[in-house]
């Protein structure tokens, strides 16, 4: 049976998941544009867009429509000293298309919840920011290079969203 839940009520079950596993129920929602990784490292862009919010409920919604599963990821965590204080940077997973959903374990009643095991996970050492336009654009650049760029895929992207949010169907177009 396809998941019927609520983004409300299955946030509330991420924020309860999140200090079990060790991280902060106080989280951010980011897309790809909002990450990097370089180094074996987590970097964010801060200040992050208020809007992304939103943009985690729809990409929320589009996996309600598509019956493919969704999974709520704790991807890194920030520390005190980030420029957006101690939280938790998440986002909100959904499969391109069934084979995509077999590949990730899923299925149409798949809600899941993931953060990276703590101590054990070199991806869970804490994250850094910047809001230098200039380091960003160096840190983008080195993240889309082989093998950094496969660390995001499952991240998704703000545009693609407000597009299959906008046009209801879901996405063939490989956008």
């Amino acid at each position: 049976m396809p998941i019927t839940e609520p983004f409300e009520s299955a946030l509330e079950r991420f924020l309860k998941f999140l200090p079990e596993a060790g991280y902060s129920n106080n989280i951010k929602w980011v897309f790809h544009e909002d990450v990097a990784f370089h180094r074996r490292g987590y970097w964010i862009k801060a200040p992050l867009p208020a809007s992304n919010a939103d943009f985690a409920k729809k990409q929320y919604d589009i996996g309600l429509r598509r019956a493919l599963g969704i999974k709520m990821v704790c991807l890194c965590k920030l520390g005190e000293k980030s420029g957006l204080g101690a939280c938790s940077i998440c986002y909100v997973f959904v499969p391109d298309d069934e084979e995509h959903s077999e590949y990730t374990l899923m299925g149409p009643d798949s809600l899941k919840f993931s953060a990276p095991a703590l101590p054990l996970s070199p991806l869970a050492r804490p994250a850094r920011t910047t809001t230098d336009g200039l380091i960003w654009s160096y840190l983008r650049c080195m993240s889309l290079r082989p093998p950094s760029c496969f660390t995001l895929d499952d991240v998704p992207r703000r545009n693609r969203v407000a597009l299959l949010d906008r046009s209801g169907e879901p996405d063939r177009c490989g956008v």
